[in-house]
């Protein structure tokens, strides 16, 4: 049921319960008060008054909208001047939702710190929530959840809570304006459950009992994952974790795994459960004997004309059958007939391509039918993949073969295709019984300084008649590796791990057939996640890269420093200088280093000089110093509209003693004085001096404190 209401009294006027007409906004009045079904109109009633005695809406709304959702009202109130409203989902007694909108222009604001500290925000969040619903009896906790130094709102979390515990499903989010403090937005999912009852938790284990409980069944396993810049791979170190049994759920008294899904299906209450189907691997068939082979004449496509124009380096078609013709491992038979033969881009990561001969051969013979697949480095020669299959149309009897056999045939061909590649590589897969018929996989893994790198693999098959049935290499060949060196130990990693992926404490709770409410306290935490072998630090499992980095850094050599309140403070928006133990406050800031990380007060910046053509465009120095020269150009580049305008020379007037006037950056220079990015020392720019890591941060700092966004360069 929809009504549309307009009238500037009209909260009073229903209030009152007068019969005076109310009109709808897009229909001729017919509708009164007085005609709505009693019942209703008194929960409507019921619905306003809670939200009005707990939100003060302003004169200035005076259009007024419901929705009827049966057991809750929708209430929107609008101001038709400034195109706001406020809207609020109510069911009489708890508001579920309240939202303020906002006049704002669209785009985003000036980057900047919140005048109210997290603290503050996290008071009045909690004081809002409380005169939203004063019934709540529970405590409160507050979490800032989500801040953007371009984002005028902040997002806190909160979760209702008894003994100190939160109560799992009690809970919600609020914003507030972050320099007034101002409602923007609550959702809560319910703030009471009747006859909620809640077991003392007084016995409970501590949090860091619970804790060493994750520790001890953490088991972690050293690995280079690959990760690319400009096309090149580089292996970083990272620690793979596994866990000896169950702690995604742990009770909070005992440190064993909660029995409360065992208890809910004792009454017939189903749970969430997670069910794992493996897959069965498929067996491969038998070999044929080998002599020549008989090659077809094929056109070349487009795609294949098109490259061999291109690059003449790449291997001819009718050059492919002595490769394969001469191979001691694939084995061709004298009737194999080349059916499709195309130039195609294989992807051995999504970051690394090389151009491959993509090659199906066939035979049909009587009973059987012979398939062989090859994919070769259109370049080298080298085989990537091939395989053989062989559709019988009767039963074929497989003969034994010994897996000690298997292993020096596989052996031998992983070394023959991988060529001197193949000395890093260890065989980690093969068969579990001493003899095998038919056909079986043998898995080489490739290891770097002692550690194995993660996807890199060979797997060679073979046929139990002593013949090589299939060949796949998934591997970077000429990337560089991270020191293993840096590997920290696994005892730290363990001690971050749980730091920077804290486990949560929670009541939990459901009601049996006779009503009674059965509560428990438990310990959850995420064991879907990767630790960075560097830093120490959890990374979601789907994304690897170091830049994953987040949460406030406890640098060992800047406590209780001016330097760790400015770290400190970028931190909370993600600005972190570096993911090293120590701060290292007098290491000098690379142009490259001050790029990024003033990239990351709005996660947009490209670390280029945009003024240059784009086949000029050069990256920023890490190994070139970050100067006041530097710093001059890169505000005006990217701080301001005046790029082109800076380049213009014989116009400025300088400002500073030290940068004459025919200075190729006079104009950056002076732009930046009048912006208030430079403001020099005693006259003069001093265009050579640099930045320690602790003078960038307080420049950022200012920069973000500022009222007007200005950052001034020298002096400090």
């Amino acid at each position: 049921m929809k009504r549309k209401i307009i009238a500037a009294a009209l909260a009073a006027l229903m209030l009152c319960g007068t019969a005076l007409p109310v009109y709808a906004a897009d229909k001729d009045p017919k509708t009164t008060v007085s005609q709505v079904n009693g019942e209703d109109k008194e929960e409507l009633k019921k619905a306003i008054t809670v939200v009005k005695q707990r939100y003060k809406i302003p004169d200035e709304y005076t259009e007024f909208d419901y929705y009827d959702f049966g057991d809750r009202f929708e209430l929107t109130w609008s101001d038709p001047k400034n195109g706001r409203s406020i809207s609020a989902e109510t069911d009489g007694t708890v508001i579920y939702s309240l939202y303020v909108s906002s006049d704002e222009k669209s785009g985003e604001i000036p980057a900047k710190f919140g005048k109210l500290s997290d603290e503050q925000l996290k008071a009045i969040a909690a004081e809002w929530i409380k005169k939203l619903d004063p019934q709540i009896k529970y405590g409160i906790k507050t979490t800032i959840d989500s801040r953007y130094l371009w984002s005028q709102n902040v997002k806190i979390s909160f979760k209702l809570t008894s003994n100190g515990v939160a109560i799992n499903g009690l809970s919600g989010n609020i914003s507030l304006d972050r320099d007034t403090g101002d409602l923007v937005s609550m959702n809560i999912s319910n703030t009471d459950i009747k006859n909620l009852s809640l077991i003392s938790a007084d016995k409970m284990k501590s949090e860091t009992e619970l804790a060493n409980i994750i520790k001890s069944n953490m088991e972690l396993k050293p690995y280079y994952r690959y990760e690319y810049s400009d096309g090149k791979a580089f292996g970083r170190l990272y620690y793979d974790v596994s866990f000896k049994s169950d702690i995604s759920m742990l009770d909070a008294f005992t440190g064993k795994p909660s029995t409360i899904d065992k208890d809910k299906a004792k009454f017939g209450i189903k749970g969430q459960s997670n069910e794992i189907s493996a897959g069965q691997g498929i067996s491969k068939d038998d070999d044929l004997a080998c002599e020549e082979e008989v090659d077809a004449d094929f056109d070349f496509t487009e795609r294949e004309l098109v490259a061999l124009e291109l690059d003449k380096s790449l291997i001819q078609k009718g050059d492919i059958a002595n490769y394969l013709k001469n191979d001691p491992i694939i084995v061709f038979d004298k009737d194999l007939t080349l059916e499709y033969a195309e130039i195609t881009d294989h992807f051995i990561d999504e970051n690394v391509k090389i151009d491959c001969w993509d090659l199906r051969y066939t035979a049909k013979r009587k009973g059987s039918t012979v398939q062989l697949n090859v994919l070769m480095n259109a370049r080298t020669g080298q085989i990537i993949t091939f395989n053989k299959d062989i559709t019988y149309d009767h039963d074929v009897q497989f003969m034994e073969m010994s897996v000690e056999d298997g292993v020096k045939l596989a052996d031998k061909a992983a070394k023959h295709f991988t060529g001197d590649d193949f000395s890093s590589f260890k065989l980690t897969e093969k068969p579990s019984e001493k003899t095998f018929k038919g056909s079986a996989d043998f898995v080489y893994s490739r290891y770097v300084n002692g550690i194995e790198v993660k996807g890199d693999t060979v797997t060679v098959t073979v046929r139990s008649n002593k013949s090589v049935f299939a060949y796949e290499s998934n591997y970077v060949a000429n990337a560089e590796y991270e020191d293993a060196s840096k590997l920290i130990s696994e005892n730290k990693a363990k001690e971050k791990a749980v730091r920077y992926n804290p486990p949560t404490i929670a009541y939990e709770y459901f009601f049996d057939k006779d009503g009674k409410c059965r509560s428990y306290i438990v310990q959850r935490y995420n064991t879907n996640f990767i630790i960075d072998g560097v830093t120490g630090r959890p990374c979601p499992t789907y994304y690897w890269a170091k830049n994953s980095f987040s949460g406030t850094p406890e640098y060992s050599d800047i406590k209780g420093t001016e330097t760790e309140k400015y770290v400190n403070k970028l931190a909370d928006y993600n600005i972190i200088f570096t993911e090293d133990e120590a701060f290292d406050s007098q290491h000098i800031i690379t142009e490259k280093e001050f790029a990024e990380i003033f990239g990351r007060i709005n996660n947009r910046f490209t670390p280029y000089y945009y003024d240059m053509p784009e086949k000029e465009q050069t990256e920023y120095s890490d190994k070139t110093p970050a100067n006041n020269l530097f710093l001059a150009k890169f505000y005006v580049d990217n701080l301001t509209d005046c790029s082109e305008a800076a380049k213009l020379t014989g116009i400025y007037k300088s400002p500073f003693t030290d940068i004459p006037e025919n200075h190729s950056y006079c104009g950056y220079v002076a732009i930046a004085k009048a912006m208030g990015f430079a403001s020099g020392s005693n006259g003069s720019f001093i265009p050579d001096k640099t930045y320690t890591r602790a003078e960038a941060a307080r420049l950022i700092y200012n920069y973000l404190s500022g009222n007007g966004g200005n950052m001034a360069i020298i002096p400090l």
